[in-house]
């Protein structure tokens, strides 16, 4: 056994029973200790010399005759001689093997070991727990165990994964971290600290003392507005994209497109089509960008004006749009209604109205060069979840 870990994994007094069945990645276990209960949720060690196979008790039950039984979801392997520690298995039990009950330091040890095991002891650790069966045996996991990759926080309701939540912050808090919180459900507005800056997309009047911020519009990808309009994907995404980028050229060209752009809209029945390809070669670069920078109060009737036949009589020598092909507007009457219902939505004034509002970007830099403030929590409570706009 490692140094740092005294204690007996083999003690008899802990003995609850022996292997009864092993099955790829859980054991039934027959109950036969008179000191250890081996109830629900608790914690046990396999003898699988030269391992020990980590486990816990997900149920019990009492049979019509003979000993209780146990059934063990089998976690993690750990070389009794190095400590070295392995998720999974890397060996499986025997039938008969001896089943004891994890003292909590074993518990502690397992869980703080780095899969592999050995390295230095980390510098800094953030105490995130206890173990079920010892509240004065704390567990303690570097930040970068945690963070350094992907971390979920799952469990059933009422399970505590909120507190867990709440614990990794403070402790983080306590070590002068940056933290960026997206509290779906408003139920951080609690963390009432000089460290923590409270946000709400949009207004939400149960948090009065929070700032309302917008996510602007134009801050969104032409991907996003894909998802959020829904259009269909044979007749109505197709114009959408059109009247998207010919919004941009509008914004980008102006008084280039001449008599094409009209009130902001880019005017195409019977116009010429070389004043707009000559502007999209012009601007082929700001083009490509993904941000939706243009006005989106326009572009249900942007759809309408790229209902066209793409060609029609020649003026000159150059050649025009035709006239409005009315098969592709009454495909698209939908889409126009949906995108003109979403835009003036007051729900969602935090994405299209954004006058006289902080910007959540800016409050993103503003929190991330500011030394006295550790968390930036953003309540997504007033966004409704129609649309998938969250």
């Amino acid at each position: 056994m490692p140094a740092d870990l005294t204690v007996n994994p083999f003690d008899a007094s802990r003995l609850l029973g022996t292997t009864c069945f092993v099955g790829p990645t859980d054991a039934s276990v027959t109950l036969s200790g008179e000191s250890v209960s081996g109830g629900v949720g608790e914690f046990v060690l396999i003898d699988t010399s030269p391992l020990l196979v980590f486990g816990r008790v997900s149920s019990a039950r009492l049979p019509e005759s003979g000993s209780p039984v146990a059934e063990v979801q089998l976690l993690a392997s750990m070389d009794i001689e190095s400590g070295r520690v392995s998720a999974g298995l890397q060996k499986h039990p025997k039938l008969g093997a001896n089943v004891y009950s994890a003292h909590p330091d074993i518990v502690r040890y397992i869980a703080e070991s780095a899969p592999g095991g050995g390295g230095d002891t980390p510098a800094l650790t953030l105490e995130i727990a206890s173990v079920p069966t010892a509240d004065q045996t704390n567990l303690r996991l570097p930040p970068e165990r945690l963070f350094g990759r992907h971390c979920a926080v799952l469990g059933a309701t009422g399970g505590g994964k909120s507190w867990t939540v709440a614990r990794l912050i403070e402790e983080s808090l306590e070590h002068h971290a940056k933290l960026i919180l997206l509290d779906a459900t408003g139920e951080f507005h609690t963390l009432q600290d000089p460290r923590v800056r409270h946000v709400t997309m949009g207004l939400d009047d149960g948090e009065p003392n929070a700032q309302e911020v917008c996510f602007p519009h134009a801050e969104l990808t032409e991907s996003d507005l894909l998802a959020l309009f829904r259009p269909s994907g044979q007749s109505q995404a197709p114009r959408l994209r059109a009247a998207m980028k010919s919004l941009k050229l509008a914004r980008l060209a102006g008084p280039e497109l001449g008599s094409l752009l009209r009130n902001g809209l880019v005017h195409k029945v019977a116009s010429r089509r070389s004043v707009f390809e000559d502007a999209e070669i012009a601007y082929a670069r700001q083009l490509e960008s993904e941000k939706a920078s243009f006005d989106i109060n326009l572009l249900a009737r942007q759809v309408e004006e790229e209902c066209v036949w793409p060609s029609g009589t020649l003026v000159g020598s150059e050649a025009c749009w035709g006239p409005r092909n009315e098969d592709e507007y009454s495909n698209c009457i939908s889409l126009i209604t949906r995108i003109e219902e979403i835009v003036s939505s007051g729900d969602l004034s935090c994405l299209f109205d954004s006058r006289h509002k902080k910007t959540l970007p800016a409050e993103i830099e503003s929190f991330l060069k500011s030394d006295s403030e550790h968390l930036l929590r953003i309540s997504v409570r007033p966004v409704p979840l129609a649309h998938d706009a969250r």
